[in-house]
């Protein structure tokens, strides 16, 4: 009996050793991501504006691939993305 309540306890007890510290608050600012040097020498970078990464802006004005897809928070690489089908914005 005595083996069965230590044991409960120690399943019960486990999660909270498990915990790491306080989480921090959030930086102020957006962040910025690097992007992939696949459009030249020139490294990019995605820059939100606002807090759901719609309307960004890159540094290397080949990389922005997410022209059709503005609910993706960062693009997905080279430019390009346009149908073809819809008139231009």
């Amino acid at each position: 009996m005595r083996t069965l309540i230590l044991a409960a306890t120690l399943a019960f007890a486990a999660p909270a050793f498990a915990q790491t510290a306080a989480p921090t608050a959030p930086r102020p600012g957006a962040p910025v991501t690097g992007g992939q040097n696949n459009t030249g020498a020139d490294t990019n970078a995605t820059i939100p504006r606002g807090s759901t990464g719609a309307d960004t802006v890159q540094t290397d004005s080949a990389a922005g691939g997410n022209a059709n897809q503005p609910s993706r928070a960062v693009p997905q690489g080279s430019g390009g993305g346009g149908s073809g089908s819809s008139g231009g914005n």
